[in-house]
Formats: C-alpha cells, sequence, structure tokens
C-alpha cells in the first residue's frame, strides 16, 4: 500500500525548513515523539497530511498535540537521572555489555551546553571489568554501540571517570548515554556487574542525579 503524507515545516507554506516527517507505520501512533519548534521568525507551523489512499499497515488511533507560544531562554539542565538497562546474566568474557542508562534532560534552546565529563562508582565490580565504555545516541531513545564517545580502564576502588574526547553539545530535552564494560575472561560466574551515577559536568557544572 502507499503510505500517507504526513510533514511538519518550519513556516507558513511546505517550503520551509522540513521538522518531521512520517517514516514509519509505529510513528502513525507516536508522532515525531519530541517537542518540534518553528525556526520562522513569526514561529509559524505548516501541517501537510494527506491519506494517499494509504494501506491500512499505516493506519493507527492517531496522536494529540499541543501548540503554544515559546519564549527562547538560554539552555539549562532540568533533570539528570540513570537506570539499570539490563539484568541478564552475562557470559566472562563478554563485551560491550550494558549496565546504565543516563538521561540529561535541557529546558532552552538558546546558547547550548555540553557534558565534558561523566564519574560513575563500579560498586565492587572493578575487579571484574577490563574496560568501560561511553555512548550517546543524542535525542533519540534508541541506544547505539557502534563508536565509543569515551572509554577508561579501572583502577584502584570503585570512582571512575569517563571523559568524551570532545565534549557532547546537548539537544533541547532528553539526552540519552549509555555505559557498558567488557568482561573479563578471568570473571567467576556468579560475579555481579553494578554501577551507579555519580554525576555529569555539564556547562563546567557538576549535576547529580535526582
Amino acid at each position: 500500500g502507499v503510505q500517507a503524507k504526513f510533514e511538519i515545516y518550519s513556516g507558513k507554506t511546505a517550503k520551509g525548513t522540513p521538522l518531521w516527517k512520517l517514516a514509519s507505520a509505529d510513528e502513525s501512533s507516536t508522532g515525531p515523539g519530541k517537542t518540534l519548534r518553528s525556526a520562522s521568525v513569526d514561529g509559524a507551523l505548516t501541517v501537510v497530511f494527506n491519506t494517499m489512499d494509504s494501506s491500512p499497515y499505516y493506519a493507527g488511533k492517531g496522536w494529540t498535540a499541543t501548540a503554544s507560544e515559546y519564549t527562547p531562554k538560554p539552555m539549562e539542565v532540568a533533570s539528570v537521572a540513570a537506570t539499570q538497562t539490563s539484568s541478564a546474566a552475562v557470559r566472562s568474557g563478554a563485551k560491550n555489555e550494558d549496565i546504565i542508562g543516563i538521561t540529561v534532560t535541557t529546558e532552552g534552546a538558546q546558547d547550548p551546553i555540553s557534558l565534558s565529563k561523566v564519574k560513575i562508582s563500579l560498586k565492587g565490580s572493578g575487579k571484574n571489568v577490563d574496560k568501560v565504555y561511553l555512548y550517546t545516541s543524542g535525542t533519540e531513545d534508541t541506544p547505539v554501540k557502534e563508536t565509543p564517545i569515551a572509554e577508561a580502564v579501572p583502577g584502584e576502588g570503585d570512582a571512575l571517570e569517563l571523559v568524551p574526547t570532545t565534549a557532547v553539545t546537548l539537544g533541547e530535552g532528553a539526552n540519552y548515554f549509555y555505559v557498558t564494560y567488557d568482561v573479563k575472561a578471568s570473571a567467576p560466574v556468579n560475579a555481579v556487574l553494578d554501577a551507579a551515577l555519580t554525576s555529569v559536568t555539564v556547562g563546567g557544572a557538576d549535576k547529580t542525579p535526582a
């Protein structure tokens, strides 16, 4: 079947900067899943919708959106949170195993700020870990483990810093980061792998999780 046309542009016509378009059947029920902000001087948005006699495959229950006036303001950190990304058993010598996810949420879009450091506690796992990696998927809540933005080798004690080679400029809203471990081949079968977020350094200031 034909996919419906659903697009949103910045400005008063569909010739403006594209902000979002329907790309999959999943989005027919979720929409963009993030805040869309017009770059037009007058703040206008243009929505283009055409069912195109589309296949039922692309039909969904729809989604709601709220349009509101926005006053630009400098970016600041609204919250920092960490979650356990996996509790599955892993084998000795396993590579790039998920440990924790980190979400840094910002408000405002002017003068974007950057993340320059992540501090974690290994919570006793260091003796069984060869290397620790930090990844980011930006503002997309989809874990990626292709190219780490930082890595470190555990030393004495639980404290460990992950420092990106280049500070990561944050986007407005939620920004996603992921910590993974390479497990030592000598790690015992019953070893527990864990970590806790201590703080992130954003805009030169340390921010702790709520």
